[in-house]
């Protein structure tokens, strides 16, 4: 009752935070809207905001032309060039941020339109098209003449101020028609084409569309719509400009195109996504709600058999899953499922967040036209829409009632109240604290650490839990053999693109250092500063408050064993998917741990922290699964989200002979995990494992040969050692049809459990004779595993002592 309690209380505190996050969002958009729609309603004018549309739109094409016109040389040459170089500077920001140079500006520029279209509540004219296609021409012939000024700058830049502009136009026009005489007539005729075919979409478009008839409810449609249109025009038109231009662009420029437009259009989903939550989500809930009680009771046939079909179903499916539960294709087959099922989910949640929040919204602050009496769907619809014009609109306060100023502007008060207790929120709850790591933790250490303590442990009455059972894992630095705790650095979002599948990499936590080593970044010569990683020193790495007002000297044992073994977390490596983060994390089933970043060299003191000062970044980064290794806190969770056996370590390491026991469910022997390791050796490390696994195949009745076997580790080379070969005893639980020895016991509970000794790892809670039966096996398994690699001493002969290299931690070579 006690971890249930705690559960509950974590997963209502994480909710508060998911809750108040999509909140924030969504109040960020209603208060968008009204800032731009608020002032039109008391001044009457919109010019202000019409200059604005035509800035952003001339800024954003002339930067397109720009950047178009500069993907036909090579400026990469310009960035061993003087840093201090105008030129160089302007050129490399304009390459290095097009989404910000153009997107963005192109996408305020839609929004701005179509927010200005509403408020003047007319079509788009013969005024408003002819200046809109005269700023695109200039725009772009502006933006092409510049492109030729930044790359005759050199020649130019030490000329008089006085003449200096004059040198520009007249150098930069002179390359720009030298280098562009033979496709010249292919711009000006795409110019024209797509001048007359602008001409005709918007004034046709705003026809079809009935802008003439907008008034200030049904205009909030253009304002929600409006952007993802003026995406689909703009579709259009590049396209065809790119079917005039034809060989013009190399297909270098033409795939630079691409990447524009799929995120101009990605901004047009998310605006498509955001404005039909905002319009549809609560007409669609009333609707609903209004009418399923209503068809249930009008074919309560249709309904049960519905119901009972889905019953059938589900009770199918989950023979097929008890029949085949060790299916090797079981994964691949349930993860299109899982993610519908997640994404499901995501929508759902954001949908009914989105028509909690506009229920109290608006019957706080409008007259409520959208009443439950209305029984059709577009009278729904119309309500909603005069209750969002009611909230959007600026109210005259009266001066006399201070009160009344938050009424004044409904969306903006909103905004400013949610956004605060938001804030508060994370500032209170911390990232880590409230996850369920600690509350693995604490159960973990009891378990296991307290039973060490015997006699002499002194539990707390009430609770049952000693805070001595736990300690630093510095204390374990001289004892051997010397302990290392594996676990997985997520990097959903990496560099290296040979991660696509992996999405981590190994951390480490030893009594000596703690951190990791990207050897796959460093391989791959990806440098970014930080990203090949590093260690600190575990004595002063993550100082956790502990019991009685004392802080830990450094990492406890049973944060690193809880961090290691976080085998459910919101970031899983390999696992990670975006759906499936967003409701684990929402869901608080975040077994993992944020921690500071080891490579962070210059930021000491952030190494002693446990957790982040202010949550809400890390949270949205964990809630949208968007983590890596160059941030300044790191997402760890169980090592086997990157390599379950552990050998990766020990390799990199250079150890002559390692013992591995490969206790993971395989009864169908496809030695998934082994191969896992096998793979990163060679391609990080680049040591080939060679294992012959003939003699732990199992036959039909579910027996091997042997429960173990002996490959070879080949090192290569490495700095002033040589290479040599070293020894993998690797073990894998079985029963051997040759081992007359076996206890009795252990027969006796394999032929009650048939699956022994690969049961599911579902079961956490084992009886007495299962757990036994697992331990007495492998003891019998290690004392034979033993006895056939006894007196082998290895290449090196008599132990001796090295240094990693990557760690600094001591090892010895057998």
């Amino acid at each position: 009752m006690a971890a249930m309690s705690g559960f509950l209380r974590n997963l209502l505190l994480n909710l508060v935070l998911g809750v108040l996050s999509t909140l924030c969002v969504l109040a960020t958009f209603h208060a968008l809207i009204a800032i731009e729609v608020a002032d039109f309603t008391v001044n009457g004018e919109s010019d202000w905001l019409g200059a604005i549309t035509l800035f952003l739109f001339f800024f954003a094409l002339s930067a397109l032309s720009v950047l178009l016109t500069l993907q036909s040389y090579d400026v990469r040459a310009l960035k061993g060039q003087d840093r201090n170089d105008a030129r160089t500077k302007l050129v490399m920001l304009f390459n290095r941020r097009p989404r910000w140079i153009v997107v963005v500006p192109l996408s305020l520029s839609l929004i701005a339109g179509s927010v200005w279209i509403c408020i003047n509540l007319k079509s788009i004219g013969l005024k408003e098209v002819g200046l809109t296609i005269a700023v695109a021409v200039v725009s772009i012939g502006l933006g092409w003449e510049c492109a030729y000024v930044l790359l005759q700058y050199r020649r130019i830049r030490h000329a008089s101020k006085i003449s200096k502009a004059f040198i520009f136009l007249k150098l930069g026009a002179r390359r720009a028609i030298r280098d562009s005489r033979n496709e010249l007539r292919r711009y000006v005729l795409a110019i024209l084409v797509c001048g007359l075919a602008a001409y005709c979409l918007l004034l046709t478009g705003s026809s079809f569309l009935r802008l003439s008839g907008l008034d200030a409810e049904s205009a909030i449609h253009v304002i929600a719509l409006g952007p993802a249109v003026g995406v689909v025009l703009f579709w259009f038109l590049f396209v065809l400009w790119m079917g005039i231009v034809g060989n013009t662009y190399s297909e270098f420029t033409r795939e630079w195109l691409n990447r524009f437009l799929g995120e101009l259009s990605g901004f047009a989903g998310l605006w498509i996504i955001a404005g039909s939550l905002i319009l549809y989500a609560r007409p669609v809930w009333r609707w609903g709600s209004a009418n399923t009680y209503t068809f249930v009771q009008n074919y309560q046939l249709a309904t049960a058999g519905f119901v009972g079909a889905a019953v059938l179903v589900a009770s199918v499916a989950q023979l097929r899953k008890s029949k085949r539960m060790y299916s090797e294709s079981e994964a691949e087959t349930k993860r299109p499922i899982l993610m519908a099922l997640c994404w499901l989910s995501v929508c759902g949640f954001i949908a009914a967040v989105t028509v909690v929040f506009q229920d109290v919204f608006l019957s706080v602050f409008a007259k409520l036209h959208s009443g439950a009496s209305r029984d059709t769907f577009a009278e729904i619809l119309n309500g909603q829409i005069a209750d969002l014009a009611d909230v959007f609109s600026f109210r005259r306060p009266k001066l006399a009632s201070p009160i009344s100023w938050l009424f004044a502007m409904p969306a903006i008060t909103t905004f400013f109240v949610v956004g605060a207790l938001a804030i508060c929120a994370f500032v209170c709850v911390d990232v880590n604290t409230f996850s369920l790591q600690n509350l693995y933790r604490n159960r973990l250490v009891r378990c296991y650490l307290g039973a060490a303590h015997g006699a002499s442990r002194l539990p707390n009455p009430y609770a049952g839990f000693d805070p001595r059972d736990d300690f630093a894992l510095h204390e374990f630095a001289n004892q051997r053999p010397y302990l290392l705790m594996n676990a997985a650095l997520n990097i959903t979002q990496g560099q290296d693109l040979a991660w696509q599948q992996r999405k981590a990499a190994a951390f480490v936590f030893s009594p000596r250092w703690c951190g990791y080593w990207l050897e796959s970044t460093e391989m791959s010569r990806i440098t970014g500063g930080l990203t090949r990683g590093g260690y600190v020193r575990t004595d002063q790495y993550v100082v956790e408050p502990g019991a009685f007002r004392r802080d830990s000297e450094g990492v406890m044992v049973g944060t690193a064993i809880a961090t290691s073994g976080a085998a459910v977390s919101s970031q899983m490596g390999f696992a990670s998917r975006g759906p499936l983060a967003f409701a684990l994390t929402l869901l608080n089933l975040r077994l993992g741990r944020w921690l500071p970043n080891t490579a962070r060299k210059t930021e000491a003191p952030l190494w002693k922290k446990s957790s982040p000062g202010f949550g809400a970044f890390w949270y949205l980064r964990e809630l949208l699964g968007t983590t890596n290794e160059r941030s300044s806190w790191v997402y760890v969770s169980d090592g086997g989200h990157f390599e379950n056996l552990g050998v990766y370590e020990l390799v990199r390491r250079r150890c002559t002979r390692i013992f591995c026991v490969d206790a993971g469910a395989d009864p169908n022997r496809t030695f998934s995990d082994l191969g896992n390791a096998v793979q990163k050796c060679r391609v990080d490390l680049g040591v080939d494992i060679r294992i012959d696994l003939g003699a732990l195949q199992v036959d039909a009745k579910g027996v091997s040969e042997e429960a173990f076997t002996i490959g070879t580790i080949e090192y290569p080379a490495l700095g002033n050692e040589k290479g040599f070969r070293g020894e993998l005893v690797y073990v894998k639980p079985s029963l051997p049809r040759s081992w007359e020895y076996l206890p009795t016991d252990i027969l006796a509970y394999r032929a009650r459990h048939p699956e022994f000794p690969h049961e599911p790892t579902t079961n956490q809670w084992f009886s007495e004779s299962q757990f036994e039966s697992y331990r007495h096996l492998g003891y019998v398994i290690g004392l034979r595993a033993l006895s056939a690699t006894d007196g082998w001493r290895g290449p090196r002969g008599t132990r001796s002592k090295k240094t990693n290299r990557a760690s600094g931690e001591e090892r010895p070579s057998a």
